[in-house]
């Protein structure tokens, strides 16, 4: 048994969302305030058995509706519908949970089966936070109808009070925890054959007992907020130190005491003889200030006597500081340090593992209550907190490994969730383990979450797998942090990857989370299904690549731009992306407007005509690629700059009488090899004035545009 997809809605702001869960371990990636967090505290909430809701945990549009319906109890006669759950349907936080069941273990899940001829297959539970109608609205109708008598007082009218609690039900319910009186979970049982994977199916009308489906998993979750520093605090979820780590395994195992062989009773013994000594010494050393206690007047006639009786405990000998040690030297068992003076990173790993294994043990052994949860689901948020890169891809490749060991063959399953900003951790696994979670905005321009499941998205040929496994290893090699970026910009070559953050930095785009990725123009169409499902604005910079051919030897090569001269590109992102098939001619592309280099959220910037004032006269010029555009931008600059390499000689072609004369001594210098020109430009010491080629300030001008509204609340 394992869970197949889970659909939440109206919590926070995942307003509606669908994912696909995979059968071991899935991978939640994306933007800062994406929605990861949320999905996780949500299936948190509706799964643990002491929960606490709030009003922030509703969508935030949500509240509008609620308060019209509490508005609608104000009346003397309320209508039937107004009082119904059913005007609810819409606005409660919910989670579908979908499981696929082998028939062999039709026995755990006979009270959501569909039916008697049901023979394996999917199950589905609903869970649904919803309000005590009856109750609710009394107690809302009192306390509004006192505020409303308070308002048309005569001391109310004096002062001209308004808004008087509660001036409407979402600060009722924000008031004193009035969210947790008036609300509860309810679960149902969902029909399968309803089901459609992005649509949400009408709830029934019974509901169900919740521990039906709180029975079939243990959830454990692993917060960001561990605590785990050197000053051992307490704020958020805290994991203690390694030794409390190794108490709490321990505990979690079967108890020593109730497996007591013959071997283990000359131990037995003398740990009875060590605990009497021990309390007889306590007794000694403690009688003063228990006598002190004593003539206080306690105890008194009938208050019980204080005597001791300390007792050596296994878990409490291996719960203090000083029982985990770290050897520095191997050769010398005197050289011991505590383990607060280890590493935090170090100590975060240590501990994170002790803690799956408390967890797995804590599932085998059913340490919790007399129900065996069929199914563990194990969340862990950010796991890369104080790891450097080797120790990231080490936890994500042997975590899942932990989880599971010593339970296969007892029909239990684990499946486990990590949510990470780390991309050492999200590259080491398939695309199909990936979710995606975008920040967007519904029709209300309210900030929301989408979750895309990158299974699949290259297609199923062999094709579409030799494009996926290329694109997969490029961006591992490359350390890509695409997944994580407000923006992505793709770039031709390293030329435009030096020189890029300073031309953002130009353009006040600083404050931004901007993913630089350099991809031959060759390659950068295969990324075109991965970049347009992201959803990400991206922006390409690419390079017009024109070429002409020879009519009597049909021989192609270079050349500069020119209309009117039957050039052709050769650049395979803009004839298979944007602008697309048929856009093949230097004279078409150069004639197409800005609105035709977009596609959704994908921008192509490429070299286009432009105007510079060269030897005091303004000359019409195209240039070919990023160089000779960042030449012709600076005419000024390269004739002060002499510099080394290509820089010194671009200041020889500027000193040249014409621009074509220019312009084609870049050219030539470039088609011999143009390595190196970035590198030369950082020599410079006025390089913080290089100006920014038109076409890709014009980019960078439009993916600013796209990036300065994006949704920024909290998940």
């Amino acid at each position: 048994m394992q869970i197949s997809s889970i659909h939440i809605r109206n919590f926070r702001k995942l307003k509606a969302v669908h994912v696909e869960i995979d059968e071991k371990q899935t991978l939640f990636v994306g933007a800062n305030n994406s929605g990861k967090t949320s999905f996780m505290y949500a299936l948190l909430l509706f799964l643990s058995k002491d929960s606490t809701f709030n009003t922030k945990d509703f969508t935030l549009n949500i509240w509008k509706e609620i308060n019209k319906i509490g508005d609608s109890w104000m009346v003397d006669e309320i209508n039937e519908a107004d009082t119904s759950i059913d005007k609810w349907e819409n606005l409660l936080p919910t989670v579908d949970l979908w499981l696929k069941v082998d028939n062999k273990e039709t026995y755990r899940v006979l009270d959501l089966v569909p039916s008697l001829d049901w023979d394996g297959g999917y199950v589905g539970a609903r869970i649904r936070l919803e309000p005590k109608l009856e109750e609710l609205i009394k107690d809302y109708k009192d306390a509004k109808s006192k505020a409303i008598s308070l308002e048309k007082s005569k001391t109310g009218k004096k002062n001209n009070t308004k808004d008087i609690y509660p001036k409407d039900l979402w600060e009722f319910l924000d008031h004193r925890k009035h969210l947790t009186k008036y609300f509860t979970l309810k679960a149902y049982k969902l029909d399968q054959s309803k089901f459609i994977k992005d649509k949400f199916q009408p709830t029934p009308a019974e509901s169900i007992d919740i521990n039906i489906v709180r029975n079939l998993i243990k959830i454990d979750f692993i917060s960001a907020q561990r605590g785990f520093s050197d000053n051992d605090d307490n704020n958020g979820v805290n994991f203690g130190t390694l030794s409390r780590q190794l108490g709490n395994y321990y505990d979690s195992q079967s108890d020593p005491y109730e497996a007591i062989t013959e071997e283990m009773l000359p131990l037995l013994e003398e740990i009875r003889s060590l605990t009497e000594q021990y309390n007889n010494q306590l007794t000694t050393l403690l009688k003063s200030p228990i006598s002190e206690i004593e003539s206080m007047n306690y105890p008194g006639v009938n208050n019980p006597s204080i005597v001791m009786n300390a007792r050596f405990d296994p878990k409490t000998s291996i719960s203090h500081e000083s029982s985990v040690l770290f050897k520095i030297n191997n050769n010398d068992d005197s050289m011991k340090l505590s383990e607060n003076y280890n590493g935090l990173g170090y100590r975060n790993l240590i501990s994170m593992y002790f803690q799956l294994m408390h967890f797995r043990e804590e599932w085998i052994n059913n340490k919790e209550d007399d129900v065996v949860r069929p199914i563990h689901l194990m969340l862990i948020e950010e796991p890369e907190a104080h790891l450097h890169a080797q120790a990231q891809k080490v936890f994500i490749n042997n975590a899942y490994k932990t989880l599971v060991k010593n339970t296969d063959g007892n029909g239990l399953h684990t499946q486990m969730i990590v949510s990470t900003h780390s991309g050492h951790i999200a590259l080491e696994q398939d695309f199909k383990n990936l979710r995606y979670f975008r920040r967007c905005e519904d029709k209300d321009n309210m900030p929301i979450a989408e979750v895309v499941n990158l299974s699949g998205i290259f297609g199923s040929d062999d094709k579409a797998h030799k494009t996926e496994k290329f694109v997969s290893r490029y961006i591992r090699l490359t350390h890509c942090d695409m997944f994580f970026a407000d923006g992505i910009i793709l770039v031709e070559g390293s030329g435009e990857r030096i020189l890029m953050p300073h031309f953002i930095s130009k353009e006040g785009m600083n404050n931004l989370y901007i993913s630089i990725i350099e991809i031959n123009g060759a390659h950068a169409h295969r990324f075109r299904p991965l970049i347009e499902k992201l959803g990400i604005p991206t922006l390409i910079v690419t390079d017009l690549d024109s070429q002409e051919t020879n009519s009597d030897s049909g021989q192609i090569r270079k050349c500069l731009p020119r209309r009117g001269k039957g050039y052709t590109t050769n650049n395979d992102t803009l004839k298979q992306w944007i602008p697309g098939s048929g856009h093949d001619t230097i004279d078409n592309l150069l004639s197409l407007m800005d609105e035709d280099k977009i596609k959704d959220k994908v921008r192509v910037a490429y070299q286009h005509e432009v105007t510079i004032k060269y030897n005091g006269n303004d000359k019409s010029v195209i240039p070919y690629t990023l160089e000779d555009a960042v030449g012709l931008a600076n005419i000024n600059f390269f004739k002060d700059e002499e510099g080394v390499g290509m820089v010194r000689k671009f200041h020889k072609a500027v000193q040249k009488p014409t621009i074509e004369q220019c312009h084609q001594l870049m050219f030539d210098s470039l088609n011999k090899s143009k390595a190196g020109f970035a590198v030369d430009l950082l020599y410079s010491d006025n390089f913080d004035n290089l100006n920014t080629p038109v076409y890709i300030q014009e980019g960078l001008k439009w993916l600013k545009e796209q990036l300065s509204t994006k949704p920024n609340v909290e998940e």
